[in-house]
């Protein structure tokens, strides 16, 4: 990862937060700053008037003495977003993706929603997740990088992202949690298994869909079982997921 690698975090879900953050080489948080959009209205999904917006991101910028942003990447957690998942009993894994892909051609809205995947392999086969993202949140995020005269390097599920950095050997499930809006993501020896984005307002509300994703990846679908777990919250949460959990990985 380059250094200081600027990383654009969106979510819409409630009030919605933009947050813009920098890591280092060591993928330590060097600077960051938390916009809570409750003054900047999101309708459908982005925010209606880009203008106050780019007037505050740069006001923050400012005060944190950043003068220019450099290839940001832009990670999305949006209530539009929806996934779908196609296991393939197919042992070769490029006759699965040849099938995978017209199998998504076929479902695929490209007027509304860009297609994001990722794959693992499942007892005789393979089995793929598919993320909907709206283009409606990437298109009023264009204009967002126009305007700061920057360019995105790329866009992803903010899951997505989590899975490919977090160092951490072993089968887990991860919450990363900002302003009441949680990411769940399972990992089975280094494969992401599935990502899930929502909304909280306690702790049960984290351990209620830890229960319904664990029950059907531990006994229904790979049939592994979760060892460990770990939160990134700014707000603390006390549950018992009856599991050890890892410290501070990033």
């Amino acid at each position: 990862m380059a250094q200081n690698q600027c990383i654009f975090e969106y979510s819409n879900f409630g009030n919605g937060y933009l947050r813009i953050y920098f890591l280092t080489e060591s993928k330590r948080v060097d600077k960051e700053i938390m916009i809570d959009l409750e003054k900047y209205p999101i309708i459908e999904g982005v925010v209606a008037d880009i203008d106050p917006l780019v007037e505050k991101i740069k006001h923050e910028l400012n005060r944190a003495h950043i003068k220019a942003i450099q290839n940001p990447l832009l990670l999305l957690r949006c209530v539009e977003t929806y996934k779908s998942t196609l296991f393939l009993p197919i042992k070769n894994y490029f006759q699965a993706q040849y099938h995978y892909k017209k199998e998504v051609k076929l479902k695929h809205d490209k007027e509304n929603f860009i297609a994001l995947n990722n794959s693992y392999k499942n007892g005789v086969g393979y089995i793929f997740n598919t993320y909907y993202i709206p283009i409606s949140v990437i298109e009023s995020f264009n204009k967002i990088e126009k305007a700061l005269n920057t360019e995105f390097v790329g866009v992803q599920p903010l899951g997505m992202f989590l899975a490919d950095f977090l160092d951490f050997k072993g089968n887990f499930v991860c919450f990363h949690i900002r302003k009441k809006a949680c990411t769940m993501i399972v990992v089975f020896d280094n494969d992401l298994i599935t990502s899930y984005d929502f909304e909280i307002e306690s702790d049960k509300d984290i351990l209620n869909r830890f229960l319904l994703v664990a029950t059907k990846h531990e006994f229904e679908v790979e049939r592994k079982q979760i060892g460990y777990y770990h939160i990134d919250s700014d707000e603390p949460y006390e549950i018992d997921l009856g599991v050890k959990r890892f410290g501070r990985i990033y």
